[in-house]
Parts: structure tokens; sequence; C-alpha cells
């Protein structure tokens, strides 16, 4: 198995996924594919959690859960907590005739927005946890499966098998899509019908700590830039969204993971991005209610990405800086396991 440890590139991808994310919520015009920098960040966070929690199997001989649920918590919670407050004191001040906010509120803070939407209780506010959701049922769910996996299978080799899933999972989206009564503007939200980008990113995962950090051609690299760029830009309708472009999405995603960890992408590891990319959690959860705010005030998305973006970043700043600094050191020095055993 190879460790990954810190590749600044990949907070590098960080940065061009919320960059998308900000200019498809801001309204910018043809990018009718903008939404795609969520699925980015699915995949990305497919691979990491999956290459930690396979590194800690080897280096330690299991998977320590409740420390992994942890260390999640402490790092996620904070900021999300910060944002709800700011929310639930502001959002009445700006939509006083939505009555709403409590409830939003809620189905936000247990993670559950993702499952709300897909039943047409849209948290129209804060719509955009619903990916924060099923990142979190992510990190339930497949911690467990994966230890199960690894203790009582191993076979086929773990790549291969969600390889497999994956493409299970496009099959059983297919299928879904194609039937009268699916909605297909709510199926969106479903973990079943979205989860494809998380299940992706954890094969390369696996793969990766497999069969070792074996440079790829820089074509690869070229080729994840094309796939994500035609997602980005062809006109396209929401279930050829979800049948063509999303998965084209994510398998570039995943040659640009690959050619950044072969050093093939050094762009990425430029300063600013990579500045940018360690925002990308306070960026996405402050800028959604403000840029909602802006394009249903009717702004230019000259100016909704620019002013909006900035109060975005600096609410971002003062978090990383505030509660998410405090919850770091909270967690490095509670949930970290000993230097000295690695373990």
């Amino acid at each position: 198995m190879t460790p990954i440890g810190y590749v600044a590139g990949l907070d590098g991808l960080r940065a061009l996924a919320i960059v998308l994310v900000l200019l498809f919520h801001a309204k910018a015009p043809g990018l009718p594919g903008g939404n795609i920098g969520v699925d980015l960040f699915l995949v990305l966070s497919g691979f990491l959690i999956t290459s930690l929690l396979l590194e800690e199997w080897r280096t330690c001989g299991g998977i320590e859960l409740w420390r992994f649920y942890m260390r999640r918590a402490w790092r996620l919670m904070p900021a999300l907590l910060l944002m709800l407050l700011l929310y639930v004191v502001l959002a009445p001040l700006f939509w006083p005739d939505y009555f709403f906010h409590l409830r939003d509120l809620l189905i936000a803070l247990l993670y559950i927005s993702n499952l709300a939407a897909s039943v047409g209780t849209l948290p129209e506010k804060l719509l955009h946890t619903w990916s924060l959701g099923l990142e979190e049922q992510f990190y339930l769910l497949w911690p467990l499966a994966l230890l199960a996996y690894l203790r009582f299978l191993r076979r086929p080799p773990l790549w291969i098998f969600l390889l497999l899933l994956y493409l299970g999972l496009y099959a059983w989206r297919v299928w879904c899509l194609h039937r009268p009564e699916i909605v297909v503007s709510l199926a969106y939200y479903r973990p079943d019908l979205h989860a494809g980008g998380l299940v992706l990113g954890a094969a390369l995962g696996a793969w990766w700590q497999e069969r070792g950090a074996r440079p790829v051609r820089a074509s690869l690299g070229w080729l994840g830039w094309l796939a994500i760029l035609v997602a980005l830009v062809a006109e396209q309708t929401e279930s050829m969204h979800l049948l063509l472009y999303v998965p084209l999405a994510e398998v570039g995603t995943t040659f640009l993971i690959m050619a950044i960890l072969s050093g093939r992408q050094a762009g990425f590891s430029d300063k600013l991005l990579v500045h940018i990319g360690r925002m990308s959690y306070g960026l996405y959860l402050f800028h959604y209610p403000i840029m909602l705010y802006m394009v249903e005030s009717r702004q230019h998305w000259l100016v909704a990405i620019s002013t909006g973006g900035l109060l975005a970043y600096g609410l971002a700043l003062l978090s990383f800086h505030s509660v998410e600094a405090w919850a770091r050191r909270c967690r490095e020095r509670r949930w970290s396991k000993a230097s000295v055993t690695g373990c």
C-alpha cells in the first residue's frame, strides 16, 4: 500500500470545484453544467476517505470507527454550526415571507437535506447542504462496509468490487430515470442515484493503495480536463445531466486525480489555488444563501460572483481562523493517535 500524505494539487482541484459551484449559483452564462463542481468534490472525498481508512488498516490492523467519526465531526460541524447560526439570525431579515427557516435549519443540521429534497421537502435557502448530507451518510456507512469487506471478503480486489458497484449504480440510475413516475429534479438528490462519484473515488483510492504510486501519462490529465469541459458547457436536460454529464465529470475527475498524484498537473499546486482549496469548505457553506438572495434580487451575475464571492470568502476566512482553528486544535489533541506508534 502507498501512503498518500498531503498533496497540494488536490487542494488545487478543490479550488476548481468550488469556483464552478460559485459560477453556477451566480447564474453565469454558458455553464449549464456548472453544478458538476459538486461531483468533483464527491469523487475527491471518496478517494481521500478510502485512502485514509486503508492506510489505517494497513498500519494498525484495523479501523477505529469512533475515532474516525469524531475526527469527521470535529472537522465539519463547527463551520456548519456557525453558518446555521448566522442563517437563523439573518435569514428572516432577508426573506421575511419565507416561513420554513427553522425547519430547513433542522434538516441541514441533521444532514438529511438530500433525503428531504428527494421527496419534495426542499430546504430552499439551504439547498446546497444536500451534498453535505450525502457525504455525511457516506462517512457513516462506508467505514462499516469497508471494515466488513476487509475482514470477511477480500475477494475480488476492493477496487474491482467498487468499480463493479459503480457500474451497477449507473445501471440502476438509468433504469430509475426512465420510469415515468420519477421526477428527475427530485431524483437528483437521491443517495442511490448520486453516490456514484463517492464510489468511483473510493475505487480509485483502493486501486492506488493496492497498485502503488505508478506514474500515468500526461495525456490522462488532459483527457480529464476534456471530460470536465464537455460536462460543463454542453447543453443538457435534467435527465441527460444525470445520465451522461455527471458520469463524464466523475471519470474526468478520476483522471485528474491520477495525473495530480503522478505530478502531471503541476498547475494545481499554485499557491492561490491551494489557498482557495483550503477555504473551499467554508466557501461552499456560506456562499449559497448570499448568492441566492443576490440572484433573486436580479443582480447581474458578475455582481453576484464578485460581491457574493467576496462576502462568502470573508466569512469562510473568519470561520477558518476561529471556530475551525479551535476545532483543529481540539481534534489533534484528543483524536490523533500517538505519534510513536502511529496507532
